[in-house]
């Protein structure tokens, strides 16, 4: 059944994608609410085998969005086509905005890659071919994620783990914020109507920070949670789509990122779609083709 079909009729897209991996028959092992810390109810990943004996897997570590104040390791989706495609595929919970302002956000998400890569034996894992699969919010955690490796900035040693490394080895970005401050005006540039203001007290982003997006309290706290900050050579490669109906992140986020990407990493470990006419969380995404390109830079980086 088509992708736009199934949303259309409410049907649950994570269900249909574990039942649709026909090739694996009833061998799916889907271990829930792991956790990967203890200090927070909201610190559990869900994590997904392509059987019960083989592996060791590379593992797509998948983050969800929902401007950092909602959504859920169950809203996993196209992700769960890596179980076909010989991955093992980790869906993460971490605290909300209504619960832990950043960086926790960012402690959250390392420290589940540390759980994973200190647990790799006994989940079949291939400690060093894990990548990040985010989407709006879960995106630019994804992001910072494959530019912020090791950087002790970002730890927080109180969710264990802290000799084990972070390091991912392959990035996915699907429309996620950059840089805060910018978003506003990039809207009123490309004519679009923004979904709400950001540089406003209320706003996901201002909550996420602590700190209202555009003001002078913001601004080390909007510089210090763009991935753009951190670029570096030895950072992951990254591929990054956004569509340019995007009513929730301009598109053009992604499209200044990628310029500073590459003028570090080059054009072969960037990969930009900019997809038209699609919207925030469009099912164009989630389409065959475009997955098809998605799934062949993971296994450039995951499978070589």
């Amino acid at each position: 059944m088509p992708i736009k079909a199934l949303r259309l009729l409410g049907l649950s897209f994570s269900l249909y994608m574990l039942n649709a991996c026909a090739s694996l028959g009833d061998k799916v092992v889907a271990l829930k609410d792991i956790p990967y810390a203890v200090s927070s109810k909201a610190q559990k990943l869900d994590l997904y085998l392509p059987d019960h004996k083989s592996g060791p897997y590379p593992l797509l570590i998948f983050i969800h969005g929902g401007r950092f104040e909602s959504g859920s390791k169950s809203d996993i989706d196209s992700q769960l086509l890596g179980l076909e495609k010989g991955y093992a595929v980790a869906s993460l919970n971490y605290r909300l905005s209504d619960e832990a302002t950043f960086p926790a956000q960012v402690h959250d998400v390392k420290a589940a890659v540390k759980f994973l890569r200190k647990n790799s034996s006994s989940y079949r894992l291939k400690p060093g071919r894990f990548a990040a699969w985010g989407e709006g919010a879960g995106g630019n955690l994804a992001a910072m994620l494959g530019s912020t490796a090791n950087n002790k900035n970002f730890y927080d040693n109180s969710l264990g783990n802290q000799d084990i490394s972070d390091k991912i080895q392959a990035v996915v970005n699907w429309y996620g914020p950059i840089f805060f401050a910018d978003m506003d005006a990039q809207f009123r540039a490309l004519n679009i109507d923004s979904a709400y203001t950001v540089n406003e007290e209320e706003s996901p982003e201002s909550r996420y920070l602590g700190a209202v997006v555009g003001t002078k309290a913001a601004t080390n706290k909007v510089k210090v949670s763009s991935p753009q900050s951190y670029i570096n050579k030895n950072m992951a490669p990254i591929m990054i789509q956004h569509g340019t109906k995007d009513h929730y992140v301009p598109y053009i986020q992604s499209k200044i990122y990628v310029g500073k990407l590459r003028k570090v990493l080059g054009n072969k470990r960037v990969v930009y779609n900019l997809i038209d006419q699609a919207g925030h969380e469009d099912s164009d995404f989630s389409e065959p083709e475009n997955l098809e390109q998605v799934f062949g830079f993971l296994d450039r980086h995951l499978k070589k």
